[in-house]
């Protein structure tokens, strides 16, 4: 670590204003040789209807990609996240720390987590 800074600092730092950095980051994915991306192979898992809780949904691009929309719930912990993910049609979306989500047990019939970072 450079400077004393936290992983989660410097992850806050990282994303907290901007979705320029995890765009980018999103971007190396494209130069894959699975011929499935990510993408369409968890469109592929997902329910076709339910509750569904995205932790740490960054930019929402999953959601641009599927063609369909179960109930959603997305969260970040970035303001400029959020801004985004407001764009996703019919989503509701809160702000929080992924170690601390405001739900109960049972309260989506999946949830997905993935590339959180803390580096």
């Amino acid at each position: 670590m450079t400077g004393g800074a936290t992983a989660s600092a410097r992850a806050t730092s990282q994303y907290a204003t901007t979705t320029g950095n995890l765009t980018a980051r999103m971007a190396l994915h494209s130069y894959g040789t699975n011929p499935q991306d990510w993408f369409a192979w968890l469109g592929e898992r997902l329910p076709l209807s339910g509750d569904v809780l995205e932790v740490g949904a960054g930019t929402g691009e999953l959601w641009h990609r599927i063609g369909y929309r179960p109930r959603l719930t997305l969260t970040d912990f970035s303001p400029a996240m959020c801004a985004r993910l407001r764009e996703v049609p019919g989503a509701r979306v809160l702000r929080c720390d992924a170690t601390h989500l405001p739900f109960r047990t049972g309260v989506a019939d999946a949830v997905i987590a993935n590339s959180t970072s803390t580096t």
